[in-house]
């Protein structure tokens, strides 16, 4: 399985900060990749960081290909440090342990996605 990070908003400072921490967000990117898509509809979880406040979170489901997309709230500058590759990278990772919570995955998928995010946070050196 492979994730996909991007965003659509006018918020300059998360997308620079997707640019600008695009290194330290790679190892994050490949965590899923041992993880067999046979028994699902897509190979791709792809986050799409969008213009709004709270947890709004929605589902979007398969779009075309083998692409679920889930959208989540851009994080606010008072939850991460936009200039800190750690702190940044921690909250990416926690929309996307939240996001496959969503996807509707098989059980054994959705925690060996959770678990991959887990031991990649215990081991982040950004």
């Amino acid at each position: 399985m492979e994730i996909s990070i991007t965003a659509v908003t006018r918020n300059r400072e998360f997308t620079k900060s997707l640019v600008r921490h695009a290194q330290a967000l790679a190892p994050l990117k490949d965590v899923a990749r041992r993880i067999g898509t046979a028994k699902l509809a897509f190979d791709v979880i792809q986050i799409v960081f969008i213009d709004k406040s709270g947890d709004c979170v929605k589902v979007v489901g398969c779009r075309g290909g083998r692409i679920f997309q889930v959208e989540v709230p851009i994080p606010d500058a008072a939850v991460v440090d936009f200039h800190s590759a750690a702190s940044f990278v921690s909250v990416i990772a926690d929309r996307l342990s939240s996001a496959a919570t969503l996807c509707g995955l098989p059980k054994d998928i959705e925690i060996q996605f959770i678990e991959a995010v887990r031991s990649y946070r215990s081991s982040e050196r950004p």
